[in-house]
């Protein structure tokens, strides 16, 4: 959350990053350890992971011709198995000329409809939360906290559904790979 505390050793900050070049949009976040993922306690290891593995899983089932709908339905049977689950509110949204168009994106089973189509390009960024899922928004009405006070951690990707499946277009070497190594122990 922000204010004027300096960053601590062991917590998490997410970071989301738009971009708008030669008129179009971009968008991803990371929530990233503060002093290197050794330096988070087991529990927070395991959200971060989690949370970046619930993305991906959203991103697994990405195909033309398939339903919209199965990517919150991976998202929302990947977290339940891990114990967590993700703000229903907030949801991936298209994008392109605009920042925030259709098809919007559900991260929890729906029964939306819509289906993915070659040329599609939408975000795939699910809130993951520690505790509950109940939230207050911050009066500069851009900032979130769950009530309960647990951490939350997001993971988001830009993807393009071409004509034989997906391409994630925000895939860049951050070292979540490494983080991923790291995590093994954890599971």
């Amino acid at each position: 959350i922000p204010d004027d505390r300096p960053l601590q050793r062991g917590s998490i900050c997410s970071i989301d990053v738009s971009c708008f070049l030669d008129g179009f949009h971009g968008d991803c976040a990371r929530t990233v350890p503060i002093g290197g993922f050794e330096s988070l306690s087991p529990p927070l290891r395991r959200l971060l992971v989690s949370a970046r593995e619930a993305t991906l899983e959203g991103i697994r089932v990405c195909a033309p011709g398939r339903r919209l709908s199965v990517i919150g339905d991976a998202i929302e049977e990947f977290l339940t198995r891990r114990g967590y689950s993700t703000i229903h509110d907030f949801c991936g949204h298209g994008i392109g000329r605009n920042f925030h168009e259709e098809p919007f994106v559900l991260h929890a089973s729906n029964n939306m409809p819509g289906r993915m189509l070659p040329g599609m390009c939408f975000t795939i960024e699910p809130v993951v939360c520690m505790g509950g899922t109940d939230y207050t928004t911050w009066p500069d009405k851009w900032t979130i906290a769950t009530t309960d006070g647990k951490p939350t951690a997001q993971f988001e990707h830009t993807v393009l559904i071409t004509d034989t499946g997906v391409e994630v277009l925000t895939d860049c070497p951050d070292g979540e790979t490494d983080m991923l190594e790291l995590a093994k122990e954890v599971f």
